[in-house]
């Protein structure tokens, strides 16, 4: 008999559910943030190009501070190079970085490129100029007047946006497929375009387009006779009507400018 009961009991909660449907109830919360600057003072981390957050240290490291800022900007080494009366060209050794966590601070290889990073979060563009100044020996003499530097390939990325995405967002060298560094002039170098912006995000100009994340000495050149790799993306024009003195360093100062567009 209590097995009956039993039986007869559920089969009426049975029925009971099928009966009728459930309700739900819909409550809605909110969280909220508000960003603020990081102030005139705030440096950046450099990103490796082409990864999102693989943060690197140069070797040799050039930046600038602030929320519209230049994370890394490669110097340009040509090491020595003949006297001749005929111009030529040489291509400039590879960059120097080490990964930010080795301990053993192991120094690689990795092609010339410029990092800009914008955290103004007001989604307004920028503009990269360069002047250069001669090529004039250290402790006096006559500088090389017509002897300058040629970026010759470019090849852009972004932490936030893909490939096609940041091309269409920002410029180089004005379209063109290369860019003189003209001495004494400043020669725009890389700006975002009408209406777009890099916010939130930092931009790698590579002076390499065989760059590549797992190789960034990829395409290079060599010497013959000599250690080392370099860069067919930057390159020394060497006038041949240039007096030279042996045994110089000469230097050539690269003024990079970054400032605010609309």
């Amino acid at each position: 008999m209590k097995k009956l009961v039993t039986g007869m009991l559920l089969a009426t909660v049975i029925l009971g559910a099928a009966g009728f449907e459930a309700s739900a109830a819909t409550v809605e919360t909110k969280g909220d943030v508000i960003f603020k600057t990081q102030g005139d003072d705030s440096t950046g981390e450099v990103t490796k190009p082409e990864t999102d957050d693989e943060i690197i240290k140069p070797v040799d490291p050039n930046n600038s501070k602030g929320t519209l800022r230049v994370n890394h900007i490669s110097d340009y080494h040509f090491g020595e190079i003949e006297v001749k009366s005929d111009s030529y060209t040489v291509d400039a050794l590879m960059d120097r970085y080490v990964d930010k966590d080795d301990a053993t601070e192991t120094e690689k290889d990795i092609s010339h490129y410029i990092q800009v990073e914008d955290v103004r979060g007001e989604q307004k563009g920028w503009t990269l100029s360069v002047k250069a100044n001669p090529f004039t020996p250290q402790g006096g003499g006559k500088a090389l007047e017509q002897t300058y530097i040629e970026l010759t390939q470019a090849k852009l990325s972004n932490t936030r946006m893909s490939g096609t995405e940041i091309v269409g967002a920002v410029n180089v060298f004005d379209g063109a497929a290369s860019k003189n560094l003209t001495l004494g002039q400043s020669v725009e170098i890389m700006s975002t375009k009408a209406g777009k912006n890099t916010d939130s995000s930092k931009t790698s100009l590579v002076f390499n387009t065989a760059y590549t994340e797992a190789d960034p000495a990829a395409g290079a050149s060599t010497r013959v006779g000599e250690d080392g790799k370099y860069n067919p993306g930057v390159k020394l024009h060497a006038i041949g009507t240039d007096e030279k003195l042996v045994g110089k360093t000469y230097v050539s100062t690269l003024e990079w400018t970054l400032a605010d567009g609309i």
